[in-house]
């Protein structure tokens, strides 16, 4: 049981994490996001590095459940995606993480990532990234839930 609690408050405190990126960015997105104009490139520059942020410490949270619990993280080239299916599933050591609407919502963040790590900020188009913006905070507090709901079957 003390190897959960110590689990539980590790993902717990990256949730945390996670609460306040959007707390410490708040005024930046609803500014940006109050207007329909595309915001300059150092907004998009930014709203570039949140999303990547925010799927970050998603994937850091999967990866200790995975190391944690399942005892095997995903490597090699497809590891991003293998990581959120295996969370997505059920095994022998713990019930699925998230449930298949959450992970249909957190695919276009994983793609977002992929774009993100290998393309400049100021290149990002805001036509996709808006959505992504607009709904980021919804995503956060579905994915939030399903992860409470998991953390209880840890205690």
């Amino acid at each position: 049981m003390s190897s959960n609690k110590a689990l539980v408050d590790k993902i717990e405190n990256k949730m945390s994490e996670i609460d306040e990126l959007f707390e410490s960015h708040k005024e930046f997105i609803e500014e940006a996001l109050g207007s329909d104009d595309e915001p300059k490139r150092i907004y998009i520059s930014g709203f570039s590095k949140v999303l990547h942020d925010f799927y970050m410490g998603l994937e850091n949270i999967f990866e200790l459940i995975a190391k944690e619990i399942d005892g095997t993280v995903p490597d090699g080239e497809s590891s991003h995606r293998d990581l959120i299916n295996q969370i997505a599933n059920v095994n022998e050591n713990r019930i699925a993480v998230l449930s298949e609407d959450v992970i249909s919502d957190l695919e276009m963040y994983l793609g977002f990532r992929h774009k993100s790590r290998h393309t400049y900020s100021y290149k990002h188009e805001w036509a996709l990234m808006r959505p992504l913006i607009l709904n980021v905070r919804d995503v956060w507090r579905d994915v939030n839930e399903e992860l409470e709901a998991f953390i209880k079957t840890l205690k």
